[in-house]
């Protein structure tokens, strides 16, 4: 009334709601304008349809309809209250204003009372506005709801703001009177419908499902659907909560459907144009760093953050505004206090304050927490899209030959913008997903880093003046001048985690080459050594974990000590200042103690996320570079001739390729092809690519497929392989996907049941699937695990031969089968109808069997140049002949026997039936329940004995219960200025809380030092015993086994043992012997309170078990499902090529998608958890706090209040978070010690003792007898030798022969005692069985027929311990020509790429040959070594191996019997059995021979039969 009086009607606060509805409807005009009319109606829609039925149930069913697409009964039940209260709110505003009217004297208004009606007639329209805002949210099309019920719910909640202003304020203050009190009643129905409709209405309405994308809705999602209240509060969890913690298990199903806007479907078609630099570029769009791109689509999201942190920051200081305000009241007797502080004044200020920090904190973890998860499924997505289109390279700049697959998954970035020093280091996209991606989500609190921090430091400073006066200043000058000391240390500590993360990473590239090769490195005996290699890299990067945990100690330290030391001098100089007031008040010393602690936070705070965000500022631009500058393929086909046929041609004119046509030739290859003039291959025809080993038949299909860096030799040179047609690759070292073999062979293709069967019957599969007992849904397990080579390479083959593309490269398809299986494929397939008519390129050794049926034949000589091009010459056919025997096979007598079988793994042969539904790789354990007491154990005992942690513990209360003397000693401090008449002696308090501050850090300091030790020490160990745990398994759990399991428990699993849960530990004691002694603290001072505070303590543990139960459930989910990802990358980098030439990117994507999805549920999940738990004991607390304020105000003294009550009650209360966090954090980081648990218990081979040793002489020679021996290849397998029985003497030559499957590489794995085996085998007269395993391998060599390499050097290949010197080496190399090789020369320090992906599969088994002869053994095995050499290096190979060996005894398992037919005895095996065992002319000789009809049936019987009568002749 007095604003209407002095004409300010514009500032009456009534009006303000008036102002916010003119806004809406402004807004509301504008948004419908640029809608249009097309949007407008739905009004008229929802008329239509009630007027247009001619009946009451056409009129219900459309109700009905109408209801449920409003979002239900429940959500339309809310908006209809609403409108009813906004129109009993409008009639209410009437009522007031025709009962204004009637006071009014109609002879003459006065100006106040006019002003009065016109208030009270514009609180009518505004109400009448809501009321319609809420009718249109009724009756409009549910796409357009929320605009019109967020306008309606504003106008409310600012009509609720303002009537509490005038009406609810001035109940809190003393003579306050209610504005609108002459209706009493009136005015209190208003304000009960105001809030009703305002507030409470708001906070529970539900929100009715709109899919994001349309095209695309799925189940509505809980957290989608769920009111703000429910937000706010997690309710929308726990049914899922109660579900999990009754039925004592979690699992994935049950976790609430994953929102639309967190999948990553939705994700992608938001982000892309915004992201990824690619799609940028082809849009034509500005080229950005991935920073920028990130703000801008968390745009929203981030000023939402700001939003809450302000909200945040004002909360944080209520609290101790409103202690200073209380104590402050308590001490002055209430002498000029404004608000009363018996009525909702400043104690219920200490309860609204810390729900509302608590609503804000949740809310803004909620939204980070939201915007992570969102954030690591885009980055992956990007990365992932990248890596489809990146170009293979060798991780070695230097590297330049061609690698035979894309199992090295790097990329390199391009260096032609100018950026080259930049950008020279190799990304690996392992790294960039396992490492970056996790070190830029650690920087998702940006907003509390750049924002939050600063408020609350200049709120603080503020704070502190105002309650201190200028003494504060003095504190905080010492402070800022202090700030960096802490920064040095960190700067020191920034470095140390640096060359930490180095060390780290040695290791880890250590620990993952080793588990790659660890069937080899089993087969070497080299376990031992590798674990040294391996511990010796654990020590470095301990001995800077190390360093770090001290640094960071006295980091720790520094933010404790410098807060403090400001405290000290900011309380010394107010109460030695003689113009100030020297009574120090518990008001002063209690509120500004917790402004203290918070600036000593926020200096933590500080100092330990700035290096995150710079960890996560060089991740990103790593993840950026990646994007931004790695090399593409190459997918340009141009052809610019006019006069050819652009659709048909398949070639090249006047081009050459390389890997990296940078390279300068120093230790590497400067491998390069060449192709003068036109090379044009026959359309719809056979095409052979043939030449010597690693002259870059491989390289002609890289480059056709653009994978290779092309560069023309003239103006006019070009390459093309049309894409119209459809391309099928095949790649020579199979790639098959963690899938079953009819998935692997349909590869996204339609089934055709009538194909597919053609397609197995072509590819000699039938047989083989027979063998398996769920037939093609078996599953291959983790590179084709479960298959024999042979079975790879045809499913390999009949991938691309089902899919309906025109042009196949097949690469050296036939160089993993025997003779008669490559017979069949070429006779059957390659000459069958679904290969009729199609482009066929094929790289071959086998020409003889090939070329009859080829149409062209293209032959490269050493130098990747081109020897020859065009149809077959009868000449090379002959000269082939002569060099190759392909025909001394057994020949097959009918087409079921034509297959390879399980000759290494006949996994599909499980007797018990365990695998009949065709899974060979277990789902990876999930245990349930609580943590097991067995890894608290593990973690126990690796730190040490009981006195140890006696003391630890001793020293920590110590430590703690200082801390809560400095608190007891200030509340002294304050109550001597009312006991002590005589003065207080200052400088006598202040020295005895100097001494218990130092005290207390000084304990805190020797507790933390000891603990360091003892921790390093136990990571270590755990360390160490996972090592020892893996090395020594058996080869059935290797197999059985995904590596990326094994890798994450090296990588993941030991990261958060070394890091979080070493550190959780410590703090979970110290918490919990200080949430002990405060508790203790508060009932000592107050003995009632111990009631309430245990029945706290019994809810917030109830509370604290539900939520440690589900949450251990969903982090095991968590975990187990972050594998599958890893594992797709894998296989999609190492099928890279394959996928490219299919065109298979679109779907591998999905199958991406589909997983980051299953991941992001239970990861939303496992957030929301935290927030649910918080949100709950935050308000258990904030009622503690509250209840014990009120108590002790008005049941207790003011001493005792300022002593002990509110600083430590509310101390207590918030220590309950943070323990059951603190707890909740140790449990969940602990899974990573359950999981490193689980692998101590798998199965292991025998460990070595003394009395295994052998002599020093043995083996003095070579001889090897076996005894009734039989093996199968796990415990509940069948037999696959059975009674085997022979004897090889010192010196000779053996050769096993026998058909697929018949157990000649069983043989060879049971005489090493890599799977079970019954019998005896004597090695020099030793029984093998008494012998150490490392003695026994370390003594025979095997040379396996996927050979192994590892990245590095020749030298570290051939010699990876150094055993050897220069020579030694070189010789090995020249025995196998390796060396002296022209323009593609080899020497020691040649860089090899990881898994030897710079060298053909044939120049991999020569590396692996001369790594055997260095070995220098009196027993070599050799399983088809020299399967994928050419024949004239194979003769010549055979002849090295006589050479360099001379004396030793060696056993060849062959197809090629020109290899075997000189060897002193035959071994001939068939079904497991050993059949024959003689020389090769006496099984010749003998009658119904097998060995005899094996020769017989071959096409050069009568060389054979000469080469092995020579030998008899010659004695040698």
């Amino acid at each position: 009334m007095d604003s209407c009086s002095r004409g300010e009607t514009w500032w009456e606060p009534r009006l303000v709601p008036c102002y916010a509805a003119a806004l809406s409807a402004v807004f509301l005009i504008v948004w419908a304008t640029r809608r249009g009319t097309k949007h407008r109606p739905i009004r008229g829609d929802s008329n239509a349809s009630l007027d247009g039925g001619s009946g009451d149930h056409l009129l219900d069913t459309k109700l009905r309809r109408h209801v449920q697409h409003k979002g239900g009964k429940v959500v339309y039940t809310f908006h209809v209250l609403r409108l009813l209260c906004a129109a009993t709110l409008a009639i209410l505003a009437s009522a007031r204003f025709l009962l204004d009217s009637n006071h009014v004297d109609d002879t003459g208004l006065t100006m106040a009372a006019d002003c009065q009606l016109r208030i009270d007639l514009l609180g009518v329209i505004s109400y009448s506005y809501a009321a319609v805002l809420s009718l249109a949210a009724i009756v409009v099309q549910q796409n357009i709801t929320k605009v019109f019920t967020y306008n309606a719910g504003i106008v409310l909640l600012i009509q609720c703001c303002v009537f509490s202003w005038r009406n609810f304020w001035p109940l809190m203050i003393f003579g306050g009177v209610p504005a609108d009190s002459r209706y009493p009643g009136l005015t209190w129905t208003e304000g009960g419908f105001l809030v009703l409709a305002g507030v409470i209405i708001p906070l529970v309405i539900p929100e009715p499902y709109v899919p994001v994308d349309p095209q695309r809705p799925s189940k509505p999602p809980p957290e989608q659907t769920a009111s703000l209240a429910a937000i706010n509060f997690f309710y929308f969890l726990e049914p899922f909560m109660y579900k999990s913690f009754c039925e004592k298990i979690a699992q994935h199903e049950a976790i609430p459907v994953l929102a639309d806007y967190d999948q990553a479907a939705i994700l992608e078609m938001q982000g892309e144009k915004i992201l990824d630099p690619w799609q940028r570029r082809e849009l034509g769009l500005k080229d950005r760093h991935l920073l920028y791109g990130l703000m801008e689509f968390f745009g929203g999201q981030v000023w939402l953050q700001v939003f809450i942190v302000i909200v945040n920051v004002i909360a944080t200081f209520l609290g101790p505004i409103a202690i200073n305000r209380l104590l402050q009241y308590l001490e002055t007797g209430g002498k000029d206090a404004l608000v009363r502080p018996w009525y909702v004044a400043w104690i219920v200020l200490i309860f609204i304050s810390r729900m509302l920090f608590s609503l804000g904190e949740n809310g803004y973890l909620y939204v980070v927490n939201a915007m992570a998860v969102q954030a690591e499924s885009l980055l992956l997505q990007l990365i992932f899209a990248q890596s489809m289109r990146m170009r293979i390279s060798s991780p070695t700049s230097k590297d330049s030959a061609p690698p035979s697959s894309a199992a090295s998954a790097t990329g390199q970035p391009d260096s032609d913008d100018g950026e080259a020093k930049k950008c020279t280091s190799v990304i690996n996209v392992n790294t960039l997903i396992g490492a970056d991606v996790p070190t830029i989500l650690e920087a998702k609190e940006l907003v509390f880093f750049f924002l939050q921090l600063p408020l609350e430091v200049i709120a603080s400073v503020w704070f502190l003046t105002a309650v201190l006066g200028w003494s504060a200043v003095i504190g905080m000058i010492f402070l800022v001048a202090t700030v960096p000391l802490p920064g040095l240390f960190t700067k020191q500590m920034g470095d140390t985690q640096k060359m930490q993360m180095e060390k780290t990473d040695q290791r880890v590239k250590t620990m993952t080459e080793s588990l790659n090769i660890l069937r080899m490195i089993k087969m070497f005996a080299w376990e031992s050594m590798v674990r040294e290699r391996v511990q010796d890299r654990r020590a470095e990067e301990l001995l800077y974990t190390r360093r770090r945990r001290f640094l960071e100690l006295i980091v720790g330290n520094l933010t404790v000590l410098l807060p403090m030391a400001s405290m000290i001098i900011t309380y010394g100089t107010y109460a030695r200042c003689a113009h100030i007031n020297t009574l120090i008040l518990a008001s002063v010393v209690f509120s500004s103690m917790s402004i203290f602690d918070l600036l000593r936070m926020d200096l933590v705070a500080i100092t330990g996320d700035l290096n995150s965000m710079i960890n996560a500022k060089i991740s990103l631009d790593r993840v950026d570079n990646f994007l931004r500058k790695v090399k593409l393929s190459q997918r340009d086909f141009v052809l610019p001739h006019d006069d050819l046929d652009h659709g048909n041609v398949v070639g090249f004119h006047n081009a050459s390729f390389a890997w990296d046509p940078k390279a300068d030739g120093s230790n590497s290859r400067n491998f390069r092809l060449s192709f003068e003039g036109d090379i044009i291959f026959t359309w719809g025809g056979i095409n052979l690519i043939i030449g010597p080993t690693g002259c870059g038949k491989t390289s002609v299909l890289m480059a056709l497929l653009g994978e290779m860096h092309f560069q023309p030799t003239s103006p006019y040179g070009w390459y093309s392989l049309p894409r119209h047609a459809g391309i099928a690759y095949a790649v020579q070292e199979s790639w098959v996907m963690n899938a079953t073999i009819k998935d692997n062979i349909l590869f996204g293709s339609a089934y055709e049941e009538d194909r597919y069967s053609s397609v197995l019957q072509q590819c000699a599969l039938e047989p083989d699937l027979a063998l398996f007992a769920a037939g093609d849904e078996t599953e291959v397990g983790e590179k084709g695990i479960t298959l024999s080579g042979g079975q790879k390479a045809r499913i390999t083959l009949a991938r691309a031969i089902y899919s309906n593309a025109g042009i196949l490269l097949l690469d050296d398809i036939l160089s993993a089968l025997d003779v008669h299986t490559s017979r069949w494929i070429v006779e059957k397939c390659l000459q069958g109808e679904l290969v009729q008519g199609r482009t066929v390129i094929l790289v071959t050794h086998a020409l003889p069997l090939v070329g009859p049926i080829a149409n062209s034949i293209t032959e490269l000589d050493i130098n990747g140049r081109i020897k020859r091009h065009g149809p077959p010459a009868r000449q090379l056919m002959d000269s082939a002949k002569r060099v190759q025997d392909d025909s001394n096979e057994e020949r097959p007598q009918n087409g079921h026997e034509i297959h390879d079988a399980l000759d290494e793994k006949p996994d599909g042969k499980m007797a018990d039936g365990k695998l009949a539904d065709g899974k060979l790789v277990a789902d990876e354990e999930l245990a349930q329940g609580r943590l097991k007491w067995a890894a608290i154990e593990l973690l126990l005992s690796s730190y040490g004995g009981v006195a140890f942690w006696l003391l630890l513990v001793v020293v920590f209360f110590s430590s703690q219960l200082t801390d809560i003397m400095i608190t007891w000693w200030l509340g002294a401090w304050t109550s001597a200025y009312e006991t002590q008449s005589k003065g207080v002696p200052a400088a006598y308090y202040l020295a005895i809380f100097i001494v218990f501050s130092l005290s207390q850090t000084a304990l805190s300091t020797i507790g933390n030092v000891t603990y360091i030790y003892r921790s390093i020490g136990a990571c270590r160990r755990v360390h160490e015993i996972l090592m020892e745990s893996v090395m020594s398994s058996t080869l059935r759990w290797i197999d059985t086994t995904p590596r990326g399991r094994i890798i994450s428990r090296f990588t993941q699993d030991i990261r958060d043992v070394d890091g979080p849960l070493t550190k959780y530990f410590v703090i979970f004691i110290t918490r919990s012997i200080l949430l002990l002694l405060k508790f203790s603290a508060v009932m000592v001072g107050s003995p009632i309170l111990l009631l309430p505070g245990l029945l706290v303590a019994i809810v917030g543990f109830s509370l604290g078990q539900v939520y440690l139960y589900v949450q251990m459930g969903v982090k095991r989910i968590h975990s187990n499902w972050k594998s599958p990802i890893y594992n797709h990358f894998s296989a999609a980098i190492a099928g890279l090529v394959s996928i490219r030439a299919y065109g298979a990117q679109e779907e591998f994507k999905l199958e991406l998608f589909r997983r980051l999805d299953a991941y992001s549920a239970p990861s939303r999940c496992f957030q929301n958890l935290h927030r649910w738990v918080a949100s709950r004991v935050d308000t258990l607390g904030a009622v503690f706090a509250t209840g014990v304020a009120a108590y002790l105000v008005y049941f207790k003294s003011e001493q005792e209040a300022g002593r002990t009550g509110l600083n430590m009650a509310i101390g207590f209360a918030g220590m309950i978070l943070w323990w059951l966090r603190t707890a909740n954090s140790m449990e969940i980081t602990a899974n990573s010690l359950e999981r490193i648990r689980d692998y101590l218990e798998i199965d292991h081979e025998a460990k070595p003792s003394e009395a295994g040793k052998p002599p020093a002489y043995w083996p003095a020679s070579g001889s090897i007898r076996v005894e009734n021996m039989s093996a199968k290849y796990s415990e509940d397998s069948p037999l696959v030798l059975q009674d085997v029985t022979f004897d090889v003497k010192s010196g000779e030559r053996v050769g096993i022969v026998g058909r697929t499957g018949s157990g000649k590489s069983t043989l060879a794995l049971s005489l090493l005692r890599l799977i079970p085996t019954s019998g005896e085998v004597y090695f020099d007269g030793l029984p093998t069985s008494s012998l150490n395993l490392d003695s026994l391998r370390g003594n025979l060599t095997i040379i396996p027929q996927e050979p192994v390499l590892v990245s590095g050097t020749l030298r570290t290949n051939l010699d990876p311990f150094d055993q050897e010197d220069d020579a030694v080496l070189n010789d090995a190399l020249r025995a196998t020509r390796l060396l002296d090789r022209g323009e593609n020369n080899m020497s020691l320090d040649t860089m090899v790429s990881d898994a030897g992906g710079n060298f053909s599969v044939g120049e991999r088994q020569l590396i692996a040959l001369a790594r055997a002869l260095i070995r220098n053994t009196r027993v070599l095995l050799l399983d088809e070594a020299t399967a994928s050499v050419d024949h004239e290096t194979d003769n010549i190979i055979q002849e090295s191996i006589r050479r360099e060996l001379n004396g030793a005894t060696l056993m060849t398992i062959a197809h090629r019997l020109r290899t075997i037919m000189d060897y002193d005895k035959i071994m001939v095996l068939d079904a497991g059995k050993l059949i024959e065992f003689d020389t090769p002319v006496a099984l010749l000789d003998k009658k119904d021979s097998l060995f005899k009809s094996l020769v017989e049936e071959s096409g050069d019987r009568d060389e054979l039969k000469t080469i092995a009568r020579q030998r008899v002749v010659s004695g040698s």
